[in-house]
């Protein structure tokens, strides 16, 4: 209601699965950082293409946006100047002159001044914050000590997480590829297998089958362990990125440029987390099928009542500037997403005005938003569909290509839970969103091979209706505009 995370427990409770509600976690700075109360729009001056003609003294200055960006602080330089006049402020913002004095005095020292200046261009390089009044500015020990419902600071978080439960599954879709049916997932208790173990190729159709993704390698296949998939513990679950990658570091936020041009050999295996019993790696195949398949249960946006029809599909990010946790509203593929509407919502289906705002002050639609998210809620995992394509860990027949890893790699003993193998005699792993949802909602999928022995997932936000959750596409490793270095993978 009030749009803002707060601290779970008590009465409040956390998660509730069957409503859509999977559990979320952050990751905190250590300490309180610098921030500059607001009533949410102090150091707004001006919309995206404020411009100062030089040559002519012009000044085109459009309303505020809502954000927070360098214009405003070329407006406030050039207002010193003189080369931009209070007057023709107040004619273009349609702000008072107190106002705008109001807003671009953020030290309060009641100048508008170059330190004011200094400040804007911080929060734009993102190392001083503009915060809401309403939120509390926190160090990482008085959240832990806070009562449950205390509203945590966005700009005090450093990762968001999504908790992907253990599970078993069953697939006999009845729908069609455009509408897939109900995947049947029912959860596990603690690192208890109550699902066969199948040890052969096929689809998990008539019984129920632990999710790879879960198990022990050693405990299912039949040669060595890990010998195709697996980690080196039978696992209770594990947490995921909530949105996508936006630096090379495990740091994962929303309204942010998603991580660009990465290659497969940037597997992270260090951790922001103290706890030497925690393991970060970055996502493999078979996680990837588990958040998938989860989505298309009744526990996901398939289950969620709010959606009908077409619209059970996940949203796309269509966002031509890779900013993360953004939607059109619509599933992949719909007639109307152009490139002037893509990328109107928040996560949380606030509007954002245009495709670069990144931050989103306007009415809510929760659904047009939330639609994006493996739950259909704001509780799951955005960015699974569109943005940019993802790289998952998954490997064909030790292959490199241009992937910058070495041969060593995969001959590593240590290594081998932090990838998927195919071969050629084993192109599909149960519960790897490839052959069991072949052609679900018409996603693109093709299989790896020598030349090209990686995959991404998701698809790019211009591939339309063959993006998706279930798309997976073979690639040679390296990193491109359009593809992403995929998430991290928290295992407890």
């Amino acid at each position: 209601t009030n749009n803002v995370w707060v601290k779970a427990g008590g009465d409040l409770g956390w998660y509730d699965y069957s409503k859509q509600e999977w559990a979320n976690a952050v990751t905190v700075k250590p300490d309180k950082i610098t921030c500059y109360q607001s009533d949410g729009h102090l150091g707004d001056i001006t919309g995206v293409g404020y411009n100062y003609n030089e040559d002519t003294g012009e000044a085109t200055i459009p309303e505020p946006d809502g954000d927070i960006t360098k214009e405003d602080s070329d407006v406030i330089m050039h207002l010193m100047v003189g080369q931009v006049t209070m007057e023709k402020l107040v004619q273009n913002t349609k702000l008072s002159e107190s106002e705008i004095i109001k807003r671009l005095d953020l030290n309060k020292d009641g100048l508008n001044d170059i330190s004011d200046s200094n400040i804007i261009l911080n929060v734009v390089a993102g190392t001083e914050y503009i915060c809401d009044n309403n939120l509390q500015n926190n160090s990482k020990e008085e959240y832990f000590s806070a009562s449950p419902g205390v509203q945590i600071n966005p700009q005090n978080i450093i990762n968001y997480y999504t908790w992907i439960p253990r599970y078993k599954y069953r697939i006999n879709n009845t729908g069609s590829t455009t509408l897939p049916s109900m995947i049947d997932v029912e959860f596990e208790s603690g690192v208890t297998s109550t699902g066969v173990s199948i040890n052969t190729s096929g689809v998990a159709k008539t019984e129920y089958y632990t999710h790879s993704a879960f198990r022990d390698g050693s405990n299912v296949y039949k040669s060595t362990p890990y010998d195709q998939s697996g980690w080196d513990k039978e696992l209770s679950g594990f947490w995921i990125n909530k949105f996508e990658k936006y630096s090379s570091r495990i740091t994962v936020s929303t309204n942010i440029n998603a991580l660009k041009t990465q290659v497969d050999k940037e597997i992270t295996t260090g951790s922001a987390f103290t706890d030497p019993n925690t393991t970060v790696h970055m996502m493999k195949n078979t996680e990837w099928g588990a958040i998938a398949y989860l989505s298309q249960s009744k526990y996901g946006k398939m289950g969620n009542s709010d959606y009908t029809g077409a619209n059970k599909e996940i949203y796309i990010n269509s966002s031509a500037d890779f900013i993360t946790g953004r939607s059109a509203g619509l599933v992949p593929g719909a007639s109307n997403i152009s490139t002037s509407d893509r990328n109107i919502y928040g996560f949380n289906g606030q509007y954002c005005g245009t495709q670069y705002i990144k931050v989103c002050k306007g009415t809510k639609d929760v659904l047009k938003g939330s639609g994006a998210s493996t739950s259909g809620t704001v509780y799951g995992v955005y960015d699974m569909v569109g943005g940019k394509k993802e790289h998952v860990m998954s490997n064909y027949n030790n292959s490199l290509a241009s992937s910058g890893l070495t041969a060593d790699f995969f001959t590593t003993e240590a290594n081998k839970k932090l990838y998927d193998s195919y071969t050629p005699d084993k192109m599909y792993i149960l519960g790897d969103a490839t052959e069991e949802t072949k052609g679900w909602y018409n996603d693109s999928i093709n299989t790896m091979d020598t030349d090209n022995p990686f995959l991404t997932r998701g698809g790019f936000y211009s591939d339309g209706a063959t993006a998706g959750i279930f798309n997976s596409v073979q690639d040679v490793g390296s990193g491109v505009r359009n593809q992403t270095i995929t998430r991290a993978i928290i295992i407890p």
